[in-house]
């Protein structure tokens, strides 16, 4: 059985979520991490993704949400009892924010937002490769180091 807490984090892994979802939510991909570790070890990317963890924990207490780390490099926010306007007003205000981070080298993100409904709990992980992939081609489209946020509501 695969842990509900994640270690380096602290966050709800995937196995966490919530088997009824019905939340706008936001999925978060640190645009080239795979950089981080070769260039800079992968020590120094496990506090970038300590203290992304406790940043966007710390969000979502604010925002009355929840964070995960789902996978790797993305995490997910769910907030439940927010709109699509406001869901990407604040998946842009992350992305843009996110270069206040206290962690050992910068670090860019996309975002997805989408509607994480009764119906996605039962295929949330094909979801989450297709919103992925979504980032990967917005990443490519607009060039490393530049924040995308898509909408997929």
């Amino acid at each position: 059985m695969k842990p509900q807490v994640d270690e380096l984090t602290g966050l709800p892994t995937f196995a966490g979520l919530p088997s009824a979802l019905d939340a706008i939510a936001i999925l978060l991909d640190i645009d080239g991490f795979r950089h981080v570790n070769d260039e800079h070890g992968h020590l120094v990317g496990d506090e970038v993704l300590a203290a992304l963890g406790a940043w966007l924990a710390e969000r979502a207490r604010a925002l009355e949400g929840s964070a995960f780390r789902v996978a790797g490099e993305k995490f997910l926010l769910l907030l439940p009892r927010r709109a699509r306007d406001d869901a990407v007003a604040i998946a842009n205000e992350l992305v843009s924010s996110v270069s206040s981070l206290r962690a050992p080298v910068r670090i860019t993100l996309s975002a997805v937002v989408f509607a994480a409904d009764r119906d996605l709990s039962s295929h949330l992980r094909s979801t989450l490769d297709e919103l992925t992939n979504e980032l990967y081609l917005a990443e490519l489209a607009s060039g490393r180091d530049h924040s995308n946020v898509v909408v997929r509501v």
